[in-house]
């Protein structure tokens, strides 16, 4: 039986503040302790796991579906606008379907907490790892060391709308991410992120996970860097989130000589609402 462990999903978010210069803008978190908000979470996965073993190869359909519910929590503001925030998950929903069988899963009943530290442009500037805490059993990737890397990051700079920005995360794993200003709607920014995470960090989870399953020690990785993009919506008159959605990409084959070659694609969409 496959065991899956919790997904968690660490998300930095914080109110706005949008300021006016001439023609240009400038967006940045600007938080005060005690704000609190909660964001429903829904993660769908598609795509094939196909194991080729003694001259046989056998593909395999792969549906993986998750709702959660993180609630985040400011505990501390700096004065030069640097804030920690606290999220705890809840899981509602956790299915796993291989081959069109569904793997029994264990939903847990805690609602582990990760804290984040990120400077008034949203760079995460310290992130404290939950114990316990991977999806790399059923996927080979440790999604919650992903997500909790991706918060909205704005450019030092002010901006105007079809402008754009470059930034690398590097704590918890290595992010590449360019954003750009849209539109503002209303009362609504409207950022666009597109983002490149190496291979390397699917590389090393996915040795473990079939290290630990097969005792083979020797595999080779090979694939493409997971890349994605997502929407995200952010209301300027309270400055919470509102909406996000975006699509990853992923494209792993890794191989033990003599033994075995498993190839696994997957794409995965995630959605975020700010709800009461």
């Amino acid at each position: 039986m496959t065991r899956y462990k919790p997904l968690l999903l660490a998300l930095v978010g914080g109110s706005l503040l949008w300021t006016f210069h001439a023609d240009a803008e400038q967006l940045q978190y600007k938080v005060k302790a005690g704000d609190r908000w909660k964001l429903k979470t829904h993660l769908k996965g598609y795509g094939t796991m196909t194991w080729d073993a003694q001259g046989q190869k056998r593909p395999l359909p792969l549906e993986i579906t998750i709702e959660s519910t993180p609630v985040c929590k400011i505990t501390s503001v700096d004065a030069d606008g640097t804030f920690e925030v606290t999220t705890e998950y809840r899981v509602d929903v956790m299915k796993v379907l291989i081959g069109g069988k569904e793997t029994p899963v264990v939903i847990p009943t805690s609602h582990p907490r990760i804290t984040t530290k990120a400077d008034k442009f949203g760079r995460v500037v310290e992130a404290q790892e939950p114990l316990n805490a991977t999806s790399e059993d059923v996927l080979g990737v440790d999604f919650n060391l992903i997500l909790s890397a991706i918060p909205n990051v704005f450019s030092e700079k002010d901006i105007r709308v079809g402008d754009t920005w470059e930034f690398r995360q590097q704590k918890n794993v290595t992010i590449k991410m360019t954003g750009k200003l849209l539109a503002i709607e209303g009362d609504v920014a409207r950022v666009e992120y597109t983002m490149e995470i190496p291979l390397q960090h699917f590389a090393e989870a996915l040795r473990r996970r079939l290290k630990r399953q097969t005792g083979q020690g020797d595999l080779t990785v090979r694939g493409k860097d997971l890349t994605g993009r997502m929407i995200s919506l952010v209301n300027l008159s309270n400055g919470f989130p509102v909406r996000s959605e975006g699509v990853m990409h992923m494209d792993i084959e890794v191989e033990a000589p003599g033994q075995f070659r498993l190839h696994q694609v997957m794409q995965l969409t995630l959605q975020r609402e700010l709800v009461p």
